[in-house]
């Protein structure tokens, strides 16, 4: 962590050291005094969200067994403050911090209910043809420290029952960088991210009790991009990451052997940002990912299976067919090492949203698959979002909306018989699930 930490730092004083090292060449579009002799502008928006829920299914499974309870149902409270500012230091520089307290109480178990806080900040500077982007947040979740427990032949939920887990004492760290030379039809831009995750629920020592013990993980990369301007609206480039994931050992490891799917990562990129037309913008990135695991992920026992060549894909799009539409499709595809540490598996997310305004109010619908599979036990896990909104907008600073979400999960197994044989574990026959949530929401702005 303090590796991670020491190289956000690097990064982040880079930027300053450039901008220093450019004055040296040329004078500064914006001198010195300028930033001491005007103060910034502040704008600060405080907002408060109610929203009152009803969840059939809290627990992600649709079988009783033991301590699993199937299809159990509850109301869910939330309240949700928020505060933002915006700080305009210079009319190229600005600065904006944020904060938020997400409040959940789940009125059937107390042992799901949490309180999210998260604060970021980003700093956006343009000088000329520079400019420099810093960006972080914080994550500090406060909840239950008792993880789930799943007693059952089938073991967690599609996609180790992520939800569940992101409703416990957990922190999460991201921070960002980027600096860019974008002069004369070119791009040139260094790169760096860091993310790490650190869970502080316990951990139990007895192996097959379906106790869920989850692992600290996280990662870095850093890389460069190599573009040009392909037309006056949108820039093509390539681009280069290199990088680390990391992940504790598993509690299960026997003796001082290590157990872990950290890796070293390689990806060749090419990207698209700006827009094609007026109404359709684009940023897209996407390209080959190069895995290479070590010794210490036992369950890939063969070295040719140490080495992994995946797609990889952060890609999103926006369309505004009308003044009133807006359509936004995305697709993220990446390999992660799971939170509970005993595999690591190739999350992909396709996204289609719609948003049509009609005077006062907003109608929507969209759908989203989360497919997850994994190195180890040949099983792909598929979860299936359908969503649709009704908002009325009552005035310029309150709104209120309605919302209804159906969940359908599958799993699928190759060479599943033989599988299953081996391992009861790995059995997949039970767990699928269904739920559906229905919710009503309230936000009022100052």
């Amino acid at each position: 962590m303090q590796t991670y930490s020491r190289l956000f730092l690097t990064a982040a004083l880079l930027p300053l050291a450039t901008a220093l090292s450019a004055a040296d060449a040329s004078t500064s579009a914006t001198p010195v005094s300028a930033y001491l002799s005007n103060p910034p502008s502040v704008v600060t928006k405080v907002t408060v969200s109610a929203r009152e829920a009803y969840d059939s299914n809290i627990y992600l499974t649709s079988v009783t067994n033991g301590t699993n309870v199937a299809n159990k149902d509850s109301l869910i409270t939330s309240v949700t403050p928020a505060i933002t500012t915006d700080y305009t230091i210079s009319p190229q520089a600005k600065l904006n911090l944020g904060y938020t307290a997400d409040i959940n109480i789940y009125h059937a178990d107390s042992n799901e209910s949490y309180t999210r806080h998260t604060g970021t900040i980003k700093l956006v500077d343009v000088e000329g043809d520079w400019s420099y982007n810093i960006s972080g947040s914080a994550l500090f979740n406060d909840g239950s420290k008792t993880a789930p427990n799943y007693t059952g032949a089938w073991g967690s939920p599609a996609i180790g029952g992520g939800e569940r887990w992101g409703r416990r004492a957990y922190d999460l760290l991201n921070g960002s960088f980027n600096i860019a030379y974008a002069g004369n039809g070119f791009l040139v831009r260094p790169v760096a991210a860091v993310k790490a995750q650190h869970f502080h629920t316990d951990k139990s020592s007895t192996s097959g009790s379906g106790y869920q013990n989850f692992e600290n993980r996280g990662e870095n990369s850093e890389g460069l991009d190599l573009g040009w301007k392909s037309s006056p609206t949108l820039t093509t480039y390539v681009g280069w990451r290199t990088g680390h994931q990391y992940q504790d050992n598993n509690l299960y490891a026997t003796g001082n052997t290590n157990n872990n799917y950290g890796n070293d990562l390689s990806r060749v990129l090419i990207g698209l940002e700006g827009s094609f037309t007026s109404w359709w913008k684009v940023n897209l990135l996407f390209g080959q990912d190069t895995r290479n695991f070590t010794t210490a992920a036992v369950a890939l026992s063969n070295p040719t299976d140490r080495k992994k060549v995946l797609f990889y894909s952060n890609s999103s799009m926006t369309l505004t067919p009308t003044k009133d539409d807006t359509i936004t499709l995305s697709w993220v595809r990446y390999l992660q090492p799971a939170s509970t540490g005993r595999n690591a598996y190739e999350d992909q997310n396709a996204e289609v949203q719609w948003r049509h305004i009609i005077g006062a109010y907003t109608l929507g619908g969209g759908v989203r698959v989360n497919t997850g599979s994994y190195l180890q036990g040949s099983r792909r896990d598929e979860l299936d979002f359908f969503n649709v909104t009704v908002g009325y907008k009552i005035n310029a600073q309150s709104s209120v909306s309605a919302d209804y979400q159906h969940v359908g999960c599958d799993t699928s197994v190759a060479n599943g018989a033989a599988l299953l044989a081996a391992n009861a574990l790995n059995d997949v026959t039970n767990r699928g699930f269904s739920r559906n949530i229905f919710s009503v929401s309230y936000k009022l702005t100052f």
